[in-house]
Formats: C-alpha cells, sequence, structure tokens
C-alpha cells in the first residue's frame, strides 16, 4: 500500500489554498460602513448627525444588506438614510426594527442604535432630505462613486 508522502500533501495544500485565495481575489470587494459614511458625507455636504423623532418614522428599507438603511418619516417631504458604524447582519431581512436613541429621536454620530434580529447597531450618519426622490438620488450618485473606484482599479 502507498502512503502519500508529506511532499505530496504539502504540495495539495499549496494548491488548494492558491485556488481560495485566487477565488478570493476575484470577488469584488463592498465597500465599509465607514466608506459609506464618508461617501454620504461628501455627497450631501452634510455631517450626518441630522436627528428624527422616533414616533415620526413610518417605514425603513435596506439599500444595502449590511449597513445602509432608508427611514421613511411621517412628516411630510422628510426622508432620511442612515449608515451604521459596522455591518449590522440581519438588517436585509427583518420586517420590524426598534430604534433607541436620546430625548425620543434617533441622531446620526451619537451612540443612537438600530435593533433588527437581535443585534443593535450604532448609527454612525444619519442624512436628511427633502424627499424620497433625493435620498434615492443620493444613493444612486453613492453608489455609482463606488463602482467608478471599482472600475478604476481594474484599469
Amino acid at each position: 500500500m502507498n502512503r502519500p508522502t508529506h511532499c505530496t500533501l504539502h504540495a495539495v495544500i499549496v494548491v488548494l489554498a492558491a485556488m481560495l485565495t485566487a477565488g478570493c481575489a476575484s470577488q469584488s470587494s463592498r465597500p465599509t460602513s465607514q466608506a459609506y459614511l464618508d461617501a454620504f458625507k461628501a455627497e450631501t455636504g452634510q455631517d450626518g448627525r441630522a436627528c428624527v423623532r422616533n414616533s415620526d418614522i413610518s417605514s425603513y428599507g435596506t439599500l444595502d444588506p449590511d449597513s445602509v438603511v432608508s427611514i421613511d418619516s411621517r412628516r411630510m417631504n422628510d426622508y432620511y438614510i442612515a449608515v451604521t458604524n459596522r455591518r449590522c447582519d440581519g438588517i436585509s431581512t427583518s420586517s420590524v426594527a426598534a430604534v433607541g436613541g436620546d430625548d425620543w429621536e434617533l441622531c446620526g454620530g451619537r451612540m443612537d442604535t438600530i435593533t433588527v434580529a437581535g443585534d443593535r447597531c450604532t448609527i454612525g450618519g444619519l442624512f436628511e432630505y427633502e424627499s424620497r426622490d433625493a435620498a434615492f438620488a443620493s444613493w444612486d450618485r453613492v453608489k455609482a462613486s463606488f463602482a467608478e473606484e471599482t472600475t478604476s482599479e481594474k484599469d
């Protein structure tokens, strides 16, 4: 019976590691929460410290499955985009969110949180818009800026 030699096992491990590394390198990297926060600050000229009363929040939706949330206000012409400080697991699959902040309002740049699927996520930035259309146009520009960066990195 022939047993694999130490060199043969080592060669197999090296080949598998190279394949895994190549697979990871070919996947596009997603922007980090900090990158989104910086992009929204640059795009809007806001500091990310907007606030919305908890009682005015009528609904939320996920723009990025990890860290970007749209917030619809009951007040006419108020719409917000929130960016969490880190990846927020469950944000894209949860239909219910709890918000927590001081003074009955949710603000960016403080320790205010959004809780989804048991995961408490601190809001790094909250950006205010005069309409839903303006918020989504801003989101589209932020996404496009990352697409441009990815394209220029490949050139």
